[in-house]
């Protein structure tokens, strides 16, 4: 079972009340997050793509918002009125990807840079050592 089924479950025990089946629909499917909780926030006086992000991790999966963005928006801009084309809407950037240091070394040593080296460090940069 999902989190979001697991997490509506919880809420109707706790409030004694059977939510809506609309509101039981994923919107974001990568961070798991419903239209409930999405009309929630909303409710609470969230009205940013940037704040919904930030506390529900919808639009951070491994789409980086390409499939929910859109969707989030709409509903924002149905329950306060205001066009989409006028809501903030965060900077998408790329996601980033780590790089071995090694790799960044190497470049640095093909354009000339000098740093020390220590022992060992010469098989990482493929036999050639900076200014020890």
């Amino acid at each position: 079972m999902s989190e979001a089924r697991e997490r509506t479950g919880e809420i109707e025990q706790a409030c004694g009340e059977r939510i809506p089946d609309e509101d039981r629909t994923v919107i974001c499917r990568c961070e798991d997050v419903t239209l409930g909780e999405i009309r929630h926030l909303v409710g609470e006086g969230v009205y940013t793509l940037d704040e919904i992000k930030r506390l529900t991790r919808a639009g951070m999966g491994l789409c980086q918002g390409r499939t929910c963005r859109h969707l989030i928006l709409q509903e924002v801009s149905r329950l306060t009125g205001v066009p989409v084309e006028e809501l903030a809407v965060p900077t998408f950037r790329p996601p980033t990807r780590p790089v071995k240091l090694g790799v960044i070394a190497r470049v640095a040593v093909g354009a000339g840079a000098e740093f020390p080296v220590g022992d060992g460090d010469e098989a990482a940069l493929g036999g050639k050592r900076g200014n020890a």
